[in-house]
């Protein structure tokens, strides 16, 4: 009787037991589970497709260069600018984006080398450009006193540069009454795609869980832009073709603008 009662406590005993594994394996499967669904969760709210829009301003770091062949001083001046972006969140804290910016007016002032009677003769042209870029951005954790997100971007594509014509006429009195209208200088209509690459930084700050308000400050280079001329040859009367200015520029961009997410679920 004793061994059967003591059989049965021990069956009691292991049934016990195994219930208590039983528990605790379903206690960390539903924790494990509920852990999943958090990460799955914070993880679509980390992947979406984004579009915006940014406008500002687009000024030449270094604005006054001089043509060591012509002897040509050239100054450009800053030029106002707006664009937009689209992109994909691939992973926590980093973007993908394709951007495309537009600086329709860059004004490009030259003085021309006096030679003789001829006196320092000044001139302008205009300059736009249209530039598209593929964008790698990384997001830096919230600056939580001031609510804001920095981030830094790199990116690199081509730019489409537009040079308008223009013509530099001699002085009024270099051959006597009516000179003035003999064109001596001529910078030719030019569209051309260069090489351009930019990198910066920037702050979001969220206006709702879609929306956010964008500021950042970018350096963009745009490589080997030539500026195509011809000089008048006094001997045949006839314009001559030069070589090309050739210049690399690099610009500070300076802009803001809102961007909205598109959570994928």
């Amino acid at each position: 009787m004793n061994q059967y009662i003591i059989g049965v406590v021990f069956i009691l005993e292991v049934v016990f037991f195994m219930k208590n594994i039983i528990c605790g394996l379903a206690l960390g499967v539903t924790f494990l589970n509920a852990a999943y669904a958090q990460d799955v969760l914070d993880n679509h709210m980390d992947r979406y497709v984004y579009i915006g829009t940014e406008f500002g301003l687009s000024d030449p770091i270094k604005k006054s260069f001089r043509h060591e062949e012509s002897k040509t001083k050239m100054r450009l001046k800053k030029s106002h600018m707006y664009g937009g972006r689209i992109g994909y969140s691939f992973y926590p804290n980093m973007m993908v984006e394709i951007s495309g910016t537009h600086q329709p007016k860059y004004r490009m002032a030259y003085r021309l080398p006096g030679g003789g009677a001829i006196p320092e003769t000044p001139g302008i042209t205009k300059v736009s450009a249209n530039t598209f870029t593929l964008n790698l951005i990384y997001e830096m954790q919230k600056m939580k006193s001031l609510a804001v997100k920095p981030y830094v971007i790199f990116g690199a594509g081509v730019a489409k540069i537009s040079v308008k014509p223009t013509i530099s006429y001699l002085p009024t009195d270099f051959l006597g009454v009516g000179s003035g209208n003999i064109p001596y200088f001529k910078i030719k209509k030019n569209n051309q795609n260069c090489f351009a690459w930019q990198a910066g930084l920037g702050f979001s700050k969220d206006i709702n869980d879609k929306l956010a308000i964008d500021f950042s400050a970018k350096m963009q280079v745009v490589n080997n832009i030539k500026v195509k001329y011809q000089t008048l040859n006094m001997v045949t009367n006839s314009f001559d073709e030069a070589n090309p200015i050739k210049k690399t520029i690099g610009v500070g961009e300076f802009t803001m603008g809102l961007t909205y997410k598109f959570p994928l679920k």
